[in-house]
């Protein structure tokens, strides 16, 4: 009876484990919720969601919309740079969601939220980081309007989004490791 051999099911598990080559990514991984307090420094890593440093970094000035503070220093009305959305709005009868990301219509973000940030709260969304060809969902749950010290204003806002999916190398190496001492275990019993 033929078995099979240890390093090739190690090659066909690698070979399943690695990613394609020049695909997209759609993060599947455990949603945070990140808040960026009114009147909040923007300078500040902690007023930042910070989804790829340096690439991509969402905030909000006192007022206006989003900006990628690693491309831009405030909102223009192409903001936020390297990135553009799919909204529920833009989008009757589609599934808003990233693995569905094919068959949404993207648009710069103020043209998604048909200028009305505040009315696309609750409302599924997805991101696309266009430089990565990352698709990211997200959910906004509160934007404040205005500017009034006291009141709504101050550029509050606040979203969940899913993050990137834990990479398998750590319990891929196990395995791996696991097969090949299985494989010398068996080598030494047959000599």
């Amino acid at each position: 009876m033929n078995r099979p051999c240890a390093p090739l099911l190690m090659l066909l598990l690698a070979a399943a484990l690695a990613p394609p080559a020049a695909a997209e990514t759609i993060y599947t991984g455990d949603p945070i919720t990140f808040t960026k307090q009114a009147f909040g420094d923007v300078s500040d890593a902690a007023n930042r969601d910070i989804i790829i440093p340096g690439v991509v970094e969402l905030t909000r000035g006192d007022s206006g919309g989003l900006f990628n503070f690693a491309a831009e220093d405030f909102y223009t009305g192409s903001s936020p740079a390297d990135t553009e959305w799919a909204f529920e709005v833009g989008n009757p009868l589609q599934t808003v969601r990233a693995g569905n990301f094919a068959a949404l219509s993207f648009a710069p973000w103020a043209t998604a939220v048909s200028n009305n940030p505040p009315a696309r709260v609750g409302e599924d969304a997805v991101l696309h980081i266009i430089s990565q060809d990352i698709y990211v969902d997200v959910t906004f749950l509160s934007w404040n309007r205005g500017t009034r010290v006291g009141g709504l204003g101050g550029g509050g806002f606040s979203y969940s989004r899913a993050t990137a999916a834990p990479e398998p190398t750590a319990a891929a190496l196990l395995l791996l490791a696991g097969l090949a001492a299985l494989s010398r275990g068996r080598a030494r019993t047959r000599g």
